[in-house]
C-alpha cells in the first residue's frame, strides 16, 4: 500500500487532524476499512471506536454516533464523543 490518508475528526468541542495508513470505522450497517485511493463515499456511523494505523502503532477514539466522508484521501468525520 502506498500513500496516506488525512484524517480529520470534528466533535462539538474539538478538532483533531492525523495522518494514517488505514482507518477503521463503525459503520451504521457494517464495519468499514478505508485505505488510500478509496472511492468517494459518505455514510453514517454508529457507537463504537474509530481506529487508525499511524506508523508502527494504532490509535483509537470512542464515539456515540456521527457521519463521515472520504474523497481524495481525506477522511472527514463529524461525531459525538462517547
Amino acid at each position: 500500500m502506498t500513500g496516506r490518508l488525512t484524517l480529520r475528526i470534528f466533535t462539538p468541542d474539538a478538532f483533531r487532524e492525523e495522518t494514517a495508513e488505514a482507518v477503521w470505522l463503525p459503520g451504521a450497517y457494517a464495519p468499514m476499512e478505508l485505505l488510500p485511493s478509496h472511492a468517494p463515499l459518505t455514510a453514517a456511523l454508529t457507537a463504537g471506536e474509530i481506529r487508525w494505523k499511524a506508523g508502527e502503532g494504532e490509535e483509537r477514539f470512542s464515539i456515540r454516533s456521527g457521519v463521515f466522508t472520504i474523497a481524495q484521501d481525506i477522511v472527514t468525520i463529524c461525531v459525538e464523543k462517547a
